[in-house]
């Protein structure tokens, strides 16, 4: 069970020991329906499943999402999935996403709450969502930013960098390795001069790797420096 003392590191082999088996279960599971379910599909856009979710005996809320990519893929690849799992600690409640770098490594993010505050407060501007809400609304707003790594190191904050995503910038730690704390956030709205450059940098990076970011470079022209 997820404990306050508990380190990232700890929880994070406790995810990777007692969910993820069950997680890929119910993927297996699930992807028996949808793939019959695809064979009479002709959509050409990507369409989403309703979310699985589920709260474990370990304290974690599981979001398993499984999409059908179209009639443009080949069939044996038309059935996509990605999941995340939200958590309590400390009063608050935390993210952890993960995502497999060049097919061969790993890579852990967590998202502390004040990421959550902040990007429903600078961007959602909805107070009447819940946090569980806002996370869900955070992960499909930037799923192809998801993967992407580009980052600049922060001049205010000398051990922290930024991170591109659809609606802004993450303020992020690397504390080692591949893991990822991410820890704040700011709109397009809000970015000084050199974040508007970086921004357009992580966009023309992102396309090279087949990714579309959603950065309003015709706008930047009106936005004043923070």
């Amino acid at each position: 069970m997820i404990v306050d003392s508990m380190t990232y590191d700890e929880i994070i082999m406790l995810f990777e020991k007692e969910e993820k088996p069950v997680i890929l279960k119910k993927i297996g599971e699930a992807g028996k329906d949808y793939r019959r379910i695809i064979r009479n599909r002709r959509n050409t856009e990507r369409k989403y499943f309703n979310p699985i979710r589920y709260e474990s005996n370990r304290g974690f809320h599981i979001v398993i999402c499984c999409y059908d990519d179209g009639i443009n893929y080949p069939r044996h690849k038309r059935l996509g999935v990605f999941y995340y799992a939200w958590f309590r600690k400390n009063r608050g409640i935390y993210l952890l996403t993960y995502s497999r770098l060049e097919k061969r490594v790993w890579h852990y993010s967590v998202f502390i709450p004040h990421f959550f505050d902040r990007y429903n407060e600078r961007y959602l501007k909805d107070p009447t969502l819940s946090k569980p809400e806002v996370i869900d609304k955070y992960i499909f707003n930037n799923l192809k930013a998801s993967s992407m790594r580009l980052r600049i190191e922060s001049a205010k904050y000398p051990n922290d960098y930024w991170m591109t995503c659809n609606n802004g910038l993450c303020l992020c730690n690397n504390p080692k390795g591949f893991f990822v704390e991410v820890k704040t956030f700011i709109s397009w709205d809000m970015l000084g001069k050199d974040q508007q450059e970086f921004a357009l940098v992580g966009k023309a990076h992102a396309l090279k790797h087949g990714f579309d970011l959603d950065v309003p470079e015709e706008d930047f022209n009106s936005f004043e420096k923070e």
